[in-house]
């Protein structure tokens, strides 16, 4: 989703020259092919239409909570990555501090309240009383419920630190730094200091893992 714009940052901050982008909606495919990307029409539930072992860096930004299947997800991710290319994990973290309060209470997780286009289950969700676009809305549930394929509406799995690493690991990956985002309800410098001294209640994991090279061991 997104039209391709945070893809189109990610090349040009890691200054790469062949960008493909994986898209299933034809919308947000046209908006990203616009921006010089390559982009692919599939299901990210299902095998990619990727040649093995030809990525060498493959972003997976807030991408990962929305897989109705997330193991099969990291291994395409890895399958597609040539031997020492790596792969960057962005996500929200179920750990954080926010998650933990919301329990607490008996509340739906602020990371789990958007549930097929509204925000239920925490009366003090972000956003929730924002208007929305109903026709955007109807037209991504349709097909993500009625075509079964990634979740659209909402996020199916999110992941503690553990869990993140541990899927990585599952697949095949050696986790090279595994950091915490964000520490809410702080911000600034105070939010990036907590993060970091304490990063299994950030509110965003960011994981770098890589491929190893197994005919060199490395």
């Amino acid at each position: 989703g997104g039209g391709g714009a945070l893809t189109a940052l990610f090349a040009e901050r890691g200054k790469f020259h062949s960008v493909i982008g994986i898209e299933y909606d034809d919308e947000e495919a046209c908006k990203a092919s616009q921006k010089g990307i390559r982009v692919i029409r599939a299901d990210l539930s299902q095998r990619w239409p990727i040649k093995s072992g030809s990525i060498d860096v493959c972003i997976s930004s807030q991408n990962i909570e929305h897989m109705h299947r997330t193991r099969f997800y990291v291994r395409e991710m890895y399958r597609v990555l040539r031997p020492k290319g790596y792969t960057i994990v962005l996500t929200e973290n179920l750990a954080g501090w926010v998650n933990v309060f919301a329990l607490l209470f008996g509340w739906q997780p602020f990371s789990m309240t958007n549930i097929e286009g509204a925000s239920l289950g925490c009366p003090l969700t972000w956003h929730i009383d924002l208007p929305k676009d109903p026709t955007h809305l109807r037209r991504v549930c349709s097909y993500s419920l009625g075509e079964g394929i990634v979740g659209l509406g909402g996020h199916v799995r999110v992941l503690a630190f553990a869990g993140l690493s541990d899927i990585l690991i599952d697949a095949g990956f050696r986790v090279e730094v595994l950091r915490g985002a964000g520490y809410a309800p702080f911000a600034g410098k105070v939010s990036r200091v907590l993060s970091s001294l304490d990063p299994r209640h950030a509110h965003f994991l960011v994981a770098k893992a890589r491929k190893p090279n197994k005919a060199t061991g490395s």
